[in-house]
């Protein structure tokens, strides 16, 4: 019961849609045999939306540098305990 409001609260339209989208087969209980799951990505995703927006409020410079098409290795340096800049990324 509390997951669920939770997930009401936390969960915008806009990532609903975006991981709906994604095709990504589960099993009969709502898990992979690796243990995702679309409702837990759903709320994973919203709060590191929120902390990429209002915690660590991210700015990205120099976006002309990453070619349009094709690959691209983007690194992130990190200091400290957590590495949360992968997650900004």
């Amino acid at each position: 019961m509390i997951g669920q409001l939770l997930r009401k609260i936390l969960v915008s339209d806009d990532i609903n849609a975006h991981v709906d989208s994604m095709p990504h087969p589960v099993g009969e209980f709502g898990w992979d045999p690796w243990g995702y799951s679309k409702e837990g990505s759903k709320v994973g995703l919203s709060i590191a939306k929120w902390l990429y927006d209002h915690y660590f409020r991210v700015e990205a410079h120099g976006l002309q540098h990453v070619p349009a098409t094709g690959r691209a290795l983007v690194i992130a340096n990190h200091s400290g305990q957590l590495p949360m800049d992968g997650i900004m990324i």
